[in-house]
């Protein structure tokens, strides 16, 4: 199977790209605003300290939860009817959906 992108497909893919990068910078800039500013008080320190501790207690029970069901998940759509690599593919690009989103999720907290 050979995919062939038109010109105005490409324009689009470039587009994409080019804001992409932008908004990246714009992150990187943000990041670095951020670290400048004043830590805040002991008491901002404490109530940091539980939220966070609350949030990774959450993402580790979701954790839990959700990983057999993605196995489930996986399985069924690897069940689904297809040749091989078909089947193997959505079964694959599911579980790295699943695992790019928790991992966001864990770095989103740090």
């Amino acid at each position: 199977m050979t995919i062939t992108f038109g010109s105005g497909s490409i324009a689009i893919i470039a587009s994409a790209a080019a804001l992409a990068a932008i908004a990246l910078v714009i992150a990187l800039v943000l990041r670095a605003w951020i670290l400048k500013q004043p830590e805040g008080s002991d008491g901002m320190h404490a109530i940091a300290a539980a939220v966070q501790e609350g949030a990774q207690a959450y993402l580790a029970r979701q954790l839990r939860t959700l990983a057999p069901i993605a196995g489930v998940v996986f399985v069924l759509l690897f069940a689904l009817p297809g040749e091989t690599p078909m089947r193997v593919g959505r079964s694959v690009a599911f579980l790295s959906g699943a695992a790019f989103s928790g991992a966001i999720g864990y770095l989103g907290m740090w």
